[in-house]
């Protein structure tokens, strides 16, 4: 009897253990497995470094494949559930948190409709958000054509608006400038034109309407010139 207890424990022992081995298995193999190179050393990379995207904890650095004479190249396990986010175009950046001054890697999709990679493939490391920029730049280049394409229609009507902000203001300045004229000036123009205006016309109004053309022409013809010599440089 003893032995037939025995016998089982040893049974049901060795099926958790296969069982153990099998999930473990099962788990490895379903991890998305790629490799990452960089051109330059990264000493800051160690065995178990996190791998991030956005803000998830997706994966981490299995093993350091080559020193830094030749590059840095890390063979990388994404967890199965976030594999997807990797595509075939994902770059990878080396990280730190200035808080505590710990590494981490993250992975970013420079095109997301891009293709989903396969285990054994390699992703490139880069050294600087610029790089990444320029790599999203060239390989979206229709969505780039479209945002410079409204950049310079943006462009084009600020400088529109400008220009008509400043002949609004021009014009604005020439009137108040005619207006000072004619309230300063009007009298001595009245004085000169009397004699040689009919009793019947109103001189004082037409005085008025003299000065305040003569103040508006020539306050235009300044800011004409300012404009002019400002710009033209």
């Amino acid at each position: 009897m003893n032995n037939f207890k025995s016998f089982v424990t040893a049974v049901l022992l060795v099926i958790c253990v296969v069982s153990a081995l099998t999930l473990v298995g099962c788990r490895k193999r379903n991890e998305l497995e790629i490799k990452v190179k960089w051109d330059r050393s990264k000493p800051e990379i160690k065995t178990g470094t996190i791998i991030k995207y956005s803000s998830l904890d997706i994966g981490k650095v299995a093993e350091i494949m080559q020193g830094p004479e030749s590059g840095t190249t890390v063979r990388v396990r994404i967890l199965h559930k976030y594999s997807y986010y990797i595509r075939e175009n994902t770059v990878f950046i080396l990280r730190k948190v200035s808080a505590t001054g710990e590494s981490f890697i993250e992975a970013i999709a420079i095109d997301r409709d891009a293709q989903p990679v396969l285990s054994g493939a390699v992703l490139r490391g880069v050294e600087s958000d610029t790089e990444i920029i320029a790599r999203k730049l060239i390989t979206n280049w229709k969505q780039t054509g479209i945002w410079l394409a409204v950049g310079i229609v943006l462009i084009f009507l600020l400088a529109m608006s400008i220009k008509i902000l400043f002949r609004l203001g021009a014009l604005i300045i020439s009137l108040a400038a005619g207006a000072i004229t004619a309230v300063s000036f009007a009298p001595q123009i009245q004085q000169i034109l009397q004699p040689y205006l009919p009793q019947d016309i109103r001189v004082d109004l037409v005085s008025y309407v003299i000065a305040f053309l003569i103040g508006s022409f020539i306050c235009s013809i300044v800011v004409g010139i300012i404009f002019f010599r400002r710009y033209a440089k």
